[in-house]
């Protein structure tokens, strides 16, 4: 019947859906270890070279209210 036959190939679309899925994970993760490996980036937080408090931002920390 029609309904068989869409249900089929949601099935296959889901199959194909999860192995691409499945397929990006594994290339996140191994870009993930590859970056490790190297150690941290410059984006990875951390204090910057020199001390962390030593420049004059002119940052000041304040407590506000929403009105």
């Amino acid at each position: 019947s029609e309904s068989e036959a869409i249900n089929a190939k949601q099935e296959d679309l889901q199959n194909a859906f999860d192995a691409n899925s499945e397929k990006v994970y594994q290339d996140a993760a191994a870009a993930g270890q590859a970056a490790g490996a190297q150690g941290a980036g410059p984006d990875m937080g951390g204090q910057p070279a020199g001390g962390g408090n030593g420049g004059d931002d002119n940052v000041v920390d304040a407590e506000y209210k929403e009105v």
